[in-house]
């Protein structure tokens, strides 16, 4: 287990693809909501898409959970968008 300041997303990155190339398949991401405090919600949602291509890729599961009270009407439309097929 790493402590990782949540503005480092790209080391958040890193390290969840290195977890995936040893074979780990299943991704939880809680606190969406934390991430898009300290990050802004464009950096955060590049964050999960990029995230699920790299989980997609690998076969793996993604298990996202989100306060949709968080989400203005138009951040909850693109995360249920990009996001409707895995749901």
């Amino acid at each position: 287990m790493y402590a990782i300041s949540p503005t480092k997303i790209e080391i958040l990155t890193d390290l969840i693809a290195r977890a995936l190339a040893q074979g780990y398949r299943t991704v939880y991401v809680e606190a969406f909501e934390y991430l898009m405090l300290e990050n802004g919600f464009e950096n955060t949602i590049k964050f999960l898409l990029n995230l699920k291509d790299r989980v997609v890729a690998e076969g793996g599961t993604l298990v996202l959970v989100i306060n949709p009270e968080v989400l203005n009407e138009k951040q909850r439309r693109i995360i249920e968008r990009e996001f409707e097929e895995f749901s």
